[in-house]
Protein backbone atom coordinates (compact mmCIF):
# COMPACT_ATOMS: atom_id res chain seq x y z
CA UNK A 1 0.00 0.00 0.00
CA UNK A 2 0.43 3.79 0.08
CA UNK A 3 4.24 4.78 1.85
CA UNK A 4 4.59 7.81 2.76
CA UNK A 5 6.89 9.60 5.61
CA UNK A 6 5.32 10.92 8.85
CA UNK A 7 4.44 14.73 8.92
CA UNK A 8 4.72 15.07 5.24
CA UNK A 9 1.50 15.12 2.77
CA UNK A 10 0.34 12.41 0.78
CA UNK A 11 1.87 12.26 -2.68
CA UNK A 12 0.32 12.10 -6.10
CA UNK A 13 -0.80 8.71 -7.51
CA UNK A 14 -0.39 8.12 -11.10
CA UNK A 15 -2.47 5.52 -12.14
CA UNK A 16 -1.34 2.55 -14.54
CA UNK A 17 -3.48 1.50 -17.67
CA UNK A 18 -4.12 -2.01 -16.38
CA UNK A 19 -5.93 -0.63 -13.62
CA UNK A 20 -7.81 2.08 -15.75
CA UNK A 21 -8.98 -0.89 -18.07
CA UNK A 22 -10.50 -2.51 -15.00
CA UNK A 23 -11.91 0.69 -14.02
CA UNK A 24 -13.48 1.57 -17.64
CA UNK A 25 -14.97 -1.97 -17.99
CA UNK A 26 -16.77 -1.15 -14.99
CA UNK A 27 -15.43 -3.57 -12.22
CA UNK A 28 -16.48 -2.28 -8.91
CA UNK A 29 -13.40 -2.68 -7.21
CA UNK A 30 -10.89 -0.76 -9.46
CA UNK A 31 -13.65 2.25 -9.02
CA UNK A 32 -13.28 1.66 -5.08
CA UNK A 33 -9.04 1.65 -5.55
CA UNK A 34 -9.53 4.55 -7.86
CA UNK A 35 -11.54 6.67 -5.26
CA UNK A 36 -9.04 5.81 -2.10
CA UNK A 37 -6.86 8.64 -3.99
CA UNK A 38 -8.79 12.18 -3.76
CA UNK A 39 -9.58 13.38 -6.49
CA UNK A 40 -6.87 16.18 -6.25
CA UNK A 41 -3.81 13.87 -5.69
CA UNK A 42 -5.36 11.59 -9.11
CA UNK A 43 -2.94 12.26 -11.92
CA UNK A 44 -3.31 10.54 -15.57
CA UNK A 45 -0.07 9.81 -17.09
CA UNK A 46 0.23 10.50 -20.61
CA UNK A 47 1.43 7.45 -21.82
CA UNK A 48 -1.74 5.33 -19.79
CA UNK A 49 -4.32 8.41 -21.48
CA UNK A 50 -2.48 7.52 -25.02
CA UNK A 51 -2.52 3.84 -24.42
CA UNK A 52 -6.54 3.76 -23.43
CA UNK A 53 -7.45 5.79 -26.48
CA UNK A 54 -5.45 3.25 -28.69
CA UNK A 55 -7.16 0.96 -27.68
CA UNK A 56 -11.09 2.40 -27.96
CA UNK A 57 -13.12 0.31 -30.42
CA UNK A 58 -14.58 3.20 -32.15
CA UNK A 59 -15.53 7.42 -32.08
CA UNK A 60 -18.10 6.39 -29.20
CA UNK A 61 -15.53 5.10 -27.41
CA UNK A 62 -12.73 7.31 -27.37
CA UNK A 63 -15.36 9.79 -26.19
CA UNK A 64 -16.58 8.18 -23.31
CA UNK A 65 -13.22 7.20 -22.36
CA UNK A 66 -12.07 11.04 -22.74
CA UNK A 67 -14.80 12.18 -20.65
CA UNK A 68 -14.32 9.73 -18.00
CA UNK A 69 -11.06 10.03 -17.40
CA UNK A 70 -10.92 13.71 -17.76
CA UNK A 71 -13.37 13.75 -15.28
CA UNK A 72 -11.94 11.45 -12.91
CA UNK A 73 -8.14 12.87 -12.79
CA UNK A 74 -7.08 16.22 -11.69
CA UNK A 75 -3.72 16.52 -14.12
CA UNK A 76 -2.53 14.95 -17.30
CA UNK A 77 1.12 14.64 -16.46
CA UNK A 78 2.71 15.57 -20.00
CA UNK A 79 5.98 13.34 -21.01
CA UNK A 80 9.04 15.70 -20.76
CA UNK A 81 12.67 15.25 -21.50
CA UNK A 82 13.64 14.46 -17.97
CA UNK A 83 10.96 12.03 -18.30
CA UNK A 84 11.98 10.25 -21.47
CA UNK A 85 15.71 10.36 -19.95
CA UNK A 86 14.87 8.30 -17.47
CA UNK A 87 13.08 5.85 -19.70
CA UNK A 88 16.38 4.98 -21.19
CA UNK A 89 17.95 4.37 -18.13
CA UNK A 90 15.55 2.64 -17.22
CA UNK A 91 15.07 0.26 -20.49
CA UNK A 92 18.99 0.03 -19.97
CA UNK A 93 18.76 -1.28 -17.01
CA UNK A 94 15.73 -3.70 -16.59
CA UNK A 95 14.39 -4.46 -20.11
CA UNK A 96 16.84 -7.53 -20.94
CA UNK A 97 16.75 -8.96 -17.04
CA UNK A 98 13.10 -8.44 -15.98
CA UNK A 99 11.27 -7.84 -19.48
CA UNK A 100 10.48 -3.66 -18.81
CA UNK A 101 8.34 -2.90 -21.89
CA UNK A 102 8.33 1.04 -23.16
CA UNK A 103 4.99 1.72 -21.77
CA UNK A 104 5.95 0.39 -18.77
CA UNK A 105 9.37 2.43 -18.59
CA UNK A 106 7.55 5.73 -19.24
CA UNK A 107 4.92 5.13 -16.70
CA UNK A 108 7.92 4.44 -13.86
CA UNK A 109 9.76 7.21 -15.10
CA UNK A 110 7.16 9.51 -14.76
CA UNK A 111 6.56 8.35 -11.45
CA UNK A 112 10.36 8.45 -10.45
CA UNK A 113 10.61 12.65 -11.86
CA UNK A 114 7.53 13.91 -10.21
CA UNK A 115 8.32 11.87 -6.63
CA UNK A 116 4.61 9.95 -7.07
CA UNK A 117 3.32 6.78 -6.09
CA UNK A 118 2.16 4.65 -9.06
CA UNK A 119 -0.56 2.70 -9.28
CA UNK A 120 -0.97 -0.40 -10.80
CA UNK A 121 -2.03 -4.31 -11.01
CA UNK A 122 1.24 -4.91 -12.69
CA UNK A 123 3.59 -5.05 -9.95
CA UNK A 124 5.74 -8.00 -11.10
CA UNK A 125 6.80 -5.56 -13.64
CA UNK A 126 7.90 -2.51 -11.55
CA UNK A 127 8.95 -4.43 -8.51
CA UNK A 128 13.06 -3.90 -9.46
CA UNK A 129 12.87 -0.29 -9.56
CA UNK A 130 14.41 1.23 -6.86
CA UNK A 131 13.05 3.94 -5.24
CA UNK A 132 9.83 3.20 -7.04
CA UNK A 133 6.50 3.68 -4.82
CA UNK A 134 4.47 1.04 -5.52
CA UNK A 135 0.31 1.21 -5.17
CA UNK A 136 -0.89 -2.09 -5.61
CA UNK A 137 -4.24 -3.22 -7.12
CA UNK A 138 -5.20 -6.88 -6.78
CA UNK A 139 -8.22 -7.43 -9.46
Amino acid sequence: MARSDKGSPPSPVIFDSDVLIYYLRGRPSAAEFLREVPYLRRKLPAVAYLELLQGAADRRELHAIRRDLRRNFSEIVPLSEAITGQAFRLMERHALPHGLRVADALMAATALVWGFELATANERHYRPIRGLRLRVYRP
